[in-house]
């Protein structure tokens, strides 16, 4: 009978050692599961909840308690537009497919080229970030971002842990642009958030576009373009000289227009310029009236500060004037409006090269005019002295690129920039066979009535 005791505590015993084994043993195959690379912690913790979100997701909650939330507002993102700098977020508390309002996204103040990155997130339910520009093109995706074990427009499923992307994109004409997001719901709301960095360049560095892809200059930088603008200038005035002096050109003006209309389409026409896909302007180079476009107060500025100069310069303080010429480039360069800073640019460009150019050969064009000069003119030079004024020489060519590029004032770039250079260029040729012809009068205005006309 004293046995009978121990008997039953000895089966108390076996059930603790029971149970104490079966413990062990479930201990034992978690840490193997572990090993064999299956263990919790190496999926998403969203993927131990069908249709849920993860453990630390704490902003997207079931769609009941999100239609109770005081802060039920959170459905539709702030609309205002955003620029550079601004950070914003969306929230929708709906089941199903669901297209947010569109967020307004305005870059106007940054230079053409300048970098813009949107960084986006999304947490667990799946989110579609597309950036489309003014014209309505797509230039920057995120995919679908997100968790999801239900269907939708990524397809069955959805698995991409990545919870935030940085879209990046050059800025371009006209400069204003949409964020869409896109989401699909089930059971629980969807959030997300961005925010904007911008990297602006210098505006020497803007790139030019399509618009200049019949000068060849698509793609260079718009510094580069409008040094390329005062060169082509003067290759014009060194190939027009070179081709009179090659082909013996009389100053009799009956001989000359059919010669200087010929060089004149031909170099053009190298350049990108002809009648057939430029609209040129009218002009009359007799009137040398400088006249501001009806361009912004500071690209005004800049034209009026560079008459001042012209007005001012001698050949004493030319590299005075050189300089105080390559700051109002930089000034032009850097104006806010694209379609100035090429224009003004321009014809601050054409000015320096023009009166460079000059500088080093006015001499040499009325050596050259002079000796090829018909009997009548050599006869009339003695009695009166013919010279080359610098100032209105170079200045007609700035003058002449004003002009062109003003009456492209309502078209493209790729018009301004046409009528600059050849306003300039034959403003230039009038002037100076005006100047070497001027003791024979009623000579130089026939000429310049039929350059005129060419336009």
């Amino acid at each position: 009978m004293r046995k009978f005791p121990k008997i039953l505590f000895s089966e108390f015993q076996l059930k603790g050692v029971t149970l104490f084994i079966l413990i062990l043993g479930v201990i034992i195959l978690q840490q193997s599961c572990s090993k064999r690379g299956i263990s919790n912690t190496s999926l998403p913790a969203k993927a131990l909840k069908k249709n849920a979100v993860s453990d630390t997701n704490t902003v997207e909650i079931p769609l009941a308690e999100y239609m109770q939330d005081s802060k039920n507002s959170r459905r539709e993102s702030n609309i205002a537009t955003s620029t550079c700098g601004a950070y914003f977020n969306g929230s929708y508390g709906g089941a199903g497919f669901y297209t947010y309002p569109d967020k307004s996204l305005d870059f106007t103040s940054l230079f053409n080229g300048s970098s813009i990155s949107i960084s986006v997130s999304s947490y667990d339910v799946p989110n579609l970030f597309n950036i489309y520009d003014g014209n309505g093109s797509l230039v920057a995706t995120s995919g679908w971002m997100g968790y999801a074990t239900y269907s939708g427009p990524w397809g069955p499923s959805l698995s991409q842990t990545v919870e935030t992307k940085t879209l990046t994109f050059k800025k371009a004409d006209p400069g204003t642009y949409i964020l869409r997001v896109q989401t699909s719901t089930q059971s629980y709301s969807d959030s997300w958030n961005a925010s904007i960095a911008c990297s602006s360049i210098d505006g020497a560095n803007r790139i030019c576009g399509s618009d200049f892809v019949q000068f060849g200059l698509d793609g260079s930088t718009y510094a580069s373009a409008i040094d390329s603008f005062g060169k082509w200038h003067n290759d014009y005035q060194i190939g027009l000289l070179s081709a009179m002096e090659a082909n013996n050109i009389n100053l009799n003006t009956d001989s000359i227009q059919n010669f200087l209309h010929n060089y004149t389409l031909a170099f053009m026409s190298n350049k990108g310029i002809t009648p057939q896909n430029t609209s040129l302007p009218n002009l009359d180079i007799t009137d040398t009236t400088w006249i501001n476009p009806p361009y912004s107060s500071s690209a005004q500025t800049i034209l009026t500060q560079l008459k001042s100069l012209i007005n001012n310069y001698s050949l004493a303080n030319h590299s005075t004037f050189i300089s105080q010429c390559d700051s109002l480039k930089s000034n032009a360069l850097n104006l806010s409006v694209d379609s100035e800073a090429i224009r003004v640019g321009m014809v601050v460009s054409i000015t320096i090269n023009s009166f460079n150019y000059w500088k080093d050969n006015a001499s040499t064009w009325a050596n050259y005019l002079d000796k090829n000069a018909g009997d009548s003119i050599v006869v009339m030079r003695e009695l009166q002295t013919c010279s080359v004024n610098l100032r209105h020489l170079a200045g007609a060519d700035a003058t002449g690129a004003l002009a062109g590029a003003r009456t492209g004032v309502d078209t493209g770039p790729e018009g301004a920039v046409a009528g600059g250079i050849l306003g300039a260029a034959v403003y230039s040729s009038g002037n100076i066979l005006g100047q070497a012809l001027n003791c024979m009068p009623g000579v130089v205005g026939r000429v310049s009535r039929w350059l005129s006309s060419w336009f």
